[in-house]
């Protein structure tokens, strides 16, 4: 008979905020439709990410977050051209490049005139620096919910990193506090954490070396 501690464990997914019926199934399909699936369902890798204040050479290629202000919206009716955003860091220039943009959503995430952070890929074309399809789009409020180290994922078509990530921290906040299964002195010899906090830390690595087996 299963402890009732463990009870909240066993929950569909689609009691975690956030996730419908749609990303329900798709959650299901990827790691179980229970939320300890989702709890056990693993980075398979990360990104690191520079703060910087302007795009320079030294950061193209490079995952960055770097404040910007829109300064103007370039829709596209052509399916064939990406959606373009011109801001502005500092006195440089930075093009955000969206294909298949939605314009409404776009102007919501980056009115124009208004001070906004950015994540992702810096990349120099033709001349311009430019990040395709930032991965996360902040208010200057929001900056510290985004961490210099972000967890990878596998994932399924329609279900995006920041989306699975966001619900795999929920099922890490359901975690129960158990008794130590362990024997005490291999713990302390091995320096091992309980199984709660592992399970916390292998969602949240810092260094290539945490994604190995013998990290958890």
């Amino acid at each position: 008979m299963r402890p009732e501690s463990l009870f909240p464990l066993f929950k569909s997914v689609n009691t975690l905020k956030g996730v419908g019926p749609r990303l329900t199934t798709l959650i299901q399909k990827l790691a179980g439709e229970h939320i300890i699936d989702l709890a056990w369902h693993l980075p398979s890798g990360m990104v690191t990410r520079h703060k910087i204040e302007r795009p320079t050479m030294e950061y193209v290629t490079r995952q960055v977050i770097i404040p910007v202000v829109a300064r103007q919206h370039h829709p596209s009716r052509n399916r064939r051209v990406p959606y373009r955003i011109s801001c502005e860091v500092g006195e440089d220039l930075l093009t955000l490049t969206f294909f298949n943009g939605r314009e409404e959503y776009l102007k919501r995430k980056l009115p124009v005139g208004e001070n906004r952070v950015v994540a992702g890929k810096l990349e120099h074309y033709a001349g311009d620096y430019q990040i395709t399809h930032p991965d996360h789009i902040l208010t200057p409020d929001e900056l510290s919910t985004l961490s210099i180290h972000e967890a990878v994922y596998p994932l399924t078509a329609g279900v995006t990193n920041n989306t699975l990530s966001k619900a795999a921290r929920q099922s890490l906040d359901i975690l129960p506090p158990l008794a130590e299964w362990q024997d005490g002195p291999l713990m302390a010899r091995e320096k091992w954490q309980n199984w709660r906090d592992s399970l916390i830390a292998a969602h949240a690595p810092t260094e290539e070396a945490d994604l190995e087996p013998a990290a958890l």
